[in-house]
C-alpha cells in the first residue's frame, strides 16, 4: 500500500504531518524544519473515536493521551491545544485524501 500524507500548517512554525500507511497513522510534529517528535496511532484506535457520543471530543482525547507533555513546552496549554487541533486536522485531511484516491480508481 502506498503512503498518503498531509501537512497542516495552521499553527505558525509548527507543521503537523499525518502519514497513513497500512494500518497505522504516523504523526510527525515539526518546529520550523526540525522534526520534534513522531508517534503512531492505529487505524483501530482512530475508528473507535466514532463509536462514542462526540467524535471530535474523543479524537482530541486520543491525541491528548499521546501528547500530554506538550503542555510543559513554551506557550503552555494554549499552544499545545492548537498543535493538537492541527494534528487532528492533518489526520482528517490525510484520510479524506485516501478516500478520494480509492474512489477515483
Amino acid at each position: 500500500m502506498k503512503k498518503i500524507s498531509y501537512i497542516d500548517k495552521s499553527v505558525r512554525d509548527h507543521n503537523q504531518q499525518a502519514i497513513i500507511f497500512e494500518d497505522s497513522i504516523k504523526i510527525v510534529s515539526k518546529y520550523g524544519r526540525k522534526k520534534v517528535e513522531d508517534y503512531l496511532i492505529t487505524r483501530k484506535e482512530w475508528d473507535k473515536t466514532f463509536l462514542f457520543g462526540n467524535p471530535n471530543y474523543t479524537q482530541f482525547q486520543l491525541i491528548l493521551s499521546k501528547t500530554r507533555h506538550y503542555d510543559n513546552q513554551p506557550g503552555g496549554e494554549c499552544q499545545a491545544g492548537r498543535i493538537r487541533d492541527s494534528q487532528i486536522r492533518a489526520i482528517k485531511e490525510a484520510l479524506l485524501k485516501e478516500n478520494n484516491l480509492k474512489f477515483d480508481k
